[in-house]
C-alpha cells in the first residue's frame, strides 16, 4: 500500500514536536481528470464546464445531471471514490474539484455546484451506498482524517517533483535566473530600507520644533510609502510562476518593470533616510541628496558602478548587519592618483585596477548596523595614492598605451596560475585559466577544487515527437559535455587589497577574486560569473566543480529556503534529472576530514552527480513549451551576473555522520559568508560642495550581537511607537574551523544604545509576524544602574520581539 499520509518535521526536531501532517494526492494532477479517481475517461465527465471530454476513445459532452441519469452517474462517481480510498489507511477521502484559471464565471460556477449538489444530495439518500459526501475545505479534511489515522513520520522534502516517466521538474530552480537574482536583491532593499525606516521614526519622536515636526512627519510618510510599494511587489515575486521563472515573457518582463521601479524607489528611501540620520540636527530641506554608487539602469540591465567624476567626493556606506564586518568595497574613477581616507583625516590602503575607468578598491571596517563616511580625493603625491595593481596576461594582445600606467607583461602557456592572501592560496590551470585547487595556509593542507563549465542539450534525438527541457522540466540528452575553448584569454591582477583571475570563455566570463583582508571574506574564494546564452538554442550551462572530497555514498547538502540542510543522496535510478536538488543560498560536500562548501547571493539548480563533484546550472535557454501550462519556451535570455563564496574548511576532529542523521549544520564561517553575500554593503556619493557635519552611527547596539544570533528584519509598527525585531539562531557545526568570532547562549543589550539612545519602556515577545502577544519580557538594570534586555533561545529558531518606545 503507498502512505500518502505523513507527518512531515523539521530535521533538527526528530521528536516530531512540531511536525505537519501533510496529504498527498495519489494521480498524475490535481485536476478534475485525475482527482475522483484511478479511471480518467470516469471522472472527465464530471467536468461541467468543459464542451468535450475523452472518453473511452472518443470526445463525448458532459451530461447535467437529471432524475433520469442521476443514479447511473452517482454509482459510476462513488465507484471512483472506493478506489481512490484504497489507497489510505481512514475512511475519510478528499477530492479536488477544480484547476487553474477554473470558476471564472457565474456561470461555470453554477454548472459545477448544481450538478455536484444533485449527485451530493443522490449519494447521501441512499442508505445501500454507505457513502456520506459535502463540501468541505481542505482544513476540514485534514483534522478528520488526522484523528483517523496514525501516519508515519518523514523528515525532509519532497524534492524534487516527478510526474511522469523520467520528467523530473527540476528545471525550473534555475530557469530566469536573471530575475531570480532581481528579486534577491529587491529583497536585500527593502529589508535595509525597513530598518533605516525604523531608525528615523524612533529618532524624530525627540523633542523639535512644531514646524519642524510636520515636515518631518511628511517626509516619514513618504518615506513609508514607498516601502509599502516595495513590500508589494516583493509578496507580488513570491507567487510561484514568479521567483521560479515559469511565467510567460510578456510576464516575466512585467515582473522585472515593477522590481526596478521599486528598486528606484528604495534607492531614493535609503539614501534620503541615510541623510536624514547623519545629519543631525538639519532641517527637512537642507538634507544633502545622495546618488546610488551600484545601481541598474534598466530592467534588464545588468548592475553597474556610477563613475565618480569630480573631487573631493563623500561617500556614505551603510552597514545593514547586525554584525561587524571587514570587508573590500570598490568604486570607479576616472583618475589614477586616488586616496580614501576616513573622517578623521587617515588614509584607507586601497588599490587601483583597470577597467574602462579605473576601479579603486579599498578594505574597510564597519560597526554592526552602522552609517560610515569616506573621502575620496586626487592625490597629489604618488606615494600615498592608492596602489596600482601588477597585471598578467594570458593569451592577450593587451594595448602598449597603458603600459606606462600599470606594470603589465604577458605570458603565453607556460607554468600554473597562482593568487593568495594571508588566508588561502588558489592555483588554475595554466591551459584553461580556471581554478584548479586551494590551500589554506592554516594547515597548509592542498585541496583539489577542479573548476569547468559545461552544457546540457535537450531534443537531439532522433524520435522528433520526445518531449524536451523546458521551463518547468530539465530532460536532458545525455551527459553534460565540456565547455572547450581553444586558447582562453586570461588576465591575473595581484595587489596588496586584492587578487583575482579573469578568464574568457565563449559563453561566460568568470573572475575569481581573494581579498586580502581578515575575517570572513578574507576566508572565501568569491567566484563571480557573467553569462550570455543569446543565440544558442536549447543550451542550458553550469558550473562544475571536482574536488577529492570523499562523499563515497554519493551524499551532499543544499539548503531549504536558507532556514536548515537536508541530505541528498545520488540516485542512477532517478536519472541525471531527478538528482539535481534546489540551493537556495548553499550546498556543500564533506568526507571525515574536509568539507567543501559553495555558497549562493542567488537561487539554482544544483547536484553531485560523481564522487567529489558539485555543480550548479547558471542558466538555461529552451526553444519549446514542456507541456506543463506556459505554452513557450525560455528564449528571452539576458546577460546574468551570479556570485558565489567558496569555502574549504576542515574538520578539528575525525568526523564521522551516522548514515541515519538527515542534516547537518553549516559552520559559523559559512553562515557568515552567506550574510555578506546576501546583505553586501550600501553605498551612495555626496554632492559636491560644502557638507553638513555628519555622524558616523552604530545604530542598534552598542556593540555586536553574538555570532549565531541574525537579524532578520527591523519593523516599525503602525502606531510609530514600537518596534518588531525579528531574529533567527542559527544552527552551528562546532567540529569546523574557529571564525574568530564569538556564540553567544544570551544575549544582553543596554536599552540606552537602542534607537539612538531613544527610550525603550517595554518589550513584549510576539508570534512570529507580531500580531499576537505571548508574554512581556523583564528589563533589568546592571551595576552601574543602566537598564538592559537579556534573551536567548535555542539555535534553529525564530523569535520576535516588540519594543515600545516612549
Amino acid at each position: 500500500m503507498c502512505v500518502l499520509k505523513s507527518n512531515v518535521s523539521k530535521a533538527t526536531y526528530s521528536s516530531g514536536e512540531f511536525s505537519m501532517y501533510t496529504h498527498l494526492e495519489p494521480f498524475l494532477l490535481y485536476n478534475i481528470v485525475y482527482s475522483c479517481g484511478p479511471d480518467i475517461n470516469v471522472c472527465c465527465q464530471f467536468d461541467f464546464d468543459h464542451n468535450k471530454c475523452w472518453s473511452w476513445g472518443k470526445y463525448q459532452k458532459p451530461e447535467a445531471i437529471t432524475e433520469d441519469n442521476v443514479h447511473q452517474k452517482a454509482t459510476a462517481l462513488l465507484d471512483q471514490y472506493r478506489k481512490k480510498s484504497q489507497l489510505f489507511t481512514h475512511n475519510k477521502l478528499l477530492v479536488l474539484h477544480g484547476d487553474d484559471f477554473r470558476f471564472n464565471s457565474a456561470s461555470a460556477w453554477d454548472k459545477h455546484l448544481g450538478n455536484l449538489r444533485r449527485l451530493f444530495k443522490y449519494m447521501n439518500s441512499q442508505d445501500d451506498m454507505y457513502v456520506k459526501v459535502k463540501f468541505a475545505t481542505p482544513g476540514e479534511y485534514l483534522q478528520a482524517a488526522k484523528f483517523a489515522s496514525s501516519p508515519p513520520k518523514l523528515n525532509g522534502d519532497f524534492f524534487t517533483y516527478n510526474d511522469r516517466g523520467e520528467q523530473y521538474w527540476s528545471g525550473y530552480f534555475s530557469s530566469r535566473p536573471f530575475l531570480k537574482s532581481a528579486i534577491r536583491r529587491l529583497s536585500h532593499y527593502l529589508r535595509s530600507a525597513e530598518i533605516l525606516y525604523s531608525l528615523a521614526v524612533a529618532s524624530s519622536h525627540h523633542t523639535i520644533r512644531p514646524k519642524e515636526r510636520k515636515a518631518r512627519s511628511a517626509f516619514m510618510e513618504e518615506m513609508l510609502g514607498h516601502i509599502r510599494e516595495a513590500r508589494e511587489t516583493s509578496a507580488l515575486m513570491q507567487h510561484h510562476d514568479a521567483v521560479t521563472g515559469t511565467a510567460a515573457q510578456t510576464v516575466a518582463v512585467d515582473y522585472l518593470v515593477s522590481i526596478q521601479r521599486a528598486n528606484l524607489a528604495l534607492e531614493k528611501t535609503l539614501a534620503r533616510l541615510t541623510s536624514f540620520l547623519a545629519a543631525k540636527g538639519s532641517t527637512m530641506d537642507s538634507l544633502p541628496s545622495l546618488t546610488p554608487l551600484v545601481s541598474r539602469p534598466g530592467s534588464e540591465k545588468l548592475l553597474q558602478t556610477s563613475i565618480i567624476q569630480d573631487f573631493p567626493r563623500m561617500i556614505s556606506v551603510y552597514n545593514p548587519l547586525a554584525a561587524e564586518r571587514t570587508e573590500v568595497l570598490h568604486l570607479r574613477v576616472p583618475h589614477m592618483d586616488i586616496v580614501v581616507k576616513d573622517l578623521r583625516g587617515h588614509s584607507i590602503p586601497c588599490q587601483l585596477n583597470p577597467t574602462m575607468n579605473e576601479k579603486v578598491l579599498f578594505k574597510v571596517s564597519l560597526a554592526a548596523l552602522s552609517l560610515n563616511f569616506f573621502m575620496i580625493e586626487k592625490s597629489s603625491k604618488a606615494a600615498v595614492a592608492c596602489v596600482r595593481a601588477n597585471i598578467t596576461v594570458h593569451g592577450i594582445q593587451h594595448k602598449h598605451d597603458i603600459d606606462s600606467l600599470f606594470n603589465i607583461k604577458s605570458e603565453g602557456v607556460g607554468s600554473d596560475i597562482f593568487v593568495d592572501n594571508s588566508a588561502v592560496r588558489a592555483s588554475f590551470c595554466r591551459c584553461s585559466g580556471l581554478l584548479q585547487g586551494v590551500t589554506t595556509k592554516r594547515d597548509s593542507i592542498p585541496h583539489k577544487v577542479g573548476m569547468s563549465f559545461v552544457t546540457y542539450s535537450t531534443g537531439s534525438w532522433v524520435n522528433p515527437l520526445r518531449d524536451k527541457s523546458g521551463a518547468y522540466v530539465f530532460l536532458p540528452d545525455g551527459e553534460a559535455k565540456e565547455l572547450q575553448c581553444k586558447q582562453p584569454e586570461s588576465v591575473v591582477l595581484r595587489g596588496p587589497v586584492a587578487s583575482s583571475v579573469t578568464t574568457f570563455l565563449p559563453l561566460v566570463t568568470q573572475t575569481v577574486t581573494l581579498f586580502a583582508v581578515s575575517g570572513t571574506q578574507g576566508n572565501w574564494v568569491f567566484i563571480e560569473n557573467v553569462v550570455n546564452l543569446l543565440g544558442q538554442d536549447n543550451t542550458e550551462l553550469a558550473m562544475r566543480l571536482k574536488t577529492n572530497i570523499r562523499n563515497t555514498d554519493g551524499t551532499f547538502f543544499t539548503d531549504l529556503n536558507g532556514f536548515q540542510m537536508q541530505k541528498r543522496k545520488y540516485q542512477s535510478r532517478l536519472f541525471i534529472q531527478g538528482n539535481f536538488y534546489p540551493m537556495t543560498s548553499t550546498s556543500f560536500l564533506e568526507d571525515s576530514s574536509s568539507r567543501v562548501s559553495l555558497l549562493s547571493a542567488q537561487s539554482h539548480g544544483v547536484a553531485s552527480l560523481d564522487l567529489g563533484w558539485l555543480e550548479v546550472i547558471l542558466d538555461r535557454r529552451l526553444m519549446q513549451d514542456d507541456w506543463r501550462g506556459l505554452n513557450e519556451g525560455l528564449t528571452h535570455s539576458l546577460p546574468t551576473h551570479s556570485s558565489f563564496a567558496l569555502l574549504v574548511e576542515d574538520f578539528t576532529t575525525s568526523h564521522k555522520k551516522p548514515p541515519d542523521i538527515p542534516t547537518a549544520f553549516p559552520s559559523l564561517l559559512s553562515h557568515l559568508a552567506t550574510n555578506s553575500l546576501e546583505h553586501p554593503p550600501i553605498m551612495f556619493f555626496h554632492p559636491l560642495g560644502p557638507t553638513l557635519p555628519l555622524t558616523a552611527i552604530s545604530a542598534l547596539v552598542g556593540s555586536a550581537m553574538p555570532c549565531d544570533y541574525r537579524l532578520l528584519n527591523m519593523r516599525m509598527m503602525a502606531d510609530g511607537k514600537s518596534v518588531l525585531l525579528v531574529i533567527h539562531r542559527v544552527g552551528v557545526s562546532c567540529q569546523l574551523t574557529d571564525a574568530g568570532c564569538p556564540l553567544g547562549a544570551r544575549v544582553k543589550i543596554r536599552l540606552s544604545d537602542l534607537f539612538l539612545g531613544h527610550d525603550v519602556i517595554g518589550i513584549d515577545e510576539m508570534n512570529i509576524t507580531g500580531t499576537h502577544k505571548k508574554f512581556t519580557q523583564l528589563i533589568r538594570i546592571d551595576e552601574k544602574n543602566q537598564r538592559y534586555w537579556e534573551f536567548d533561545f535555542p539555535p534553529m529558531e525564530i523569535r520576535t520581539f516588540r519594543l515600545i518606545l516612549r
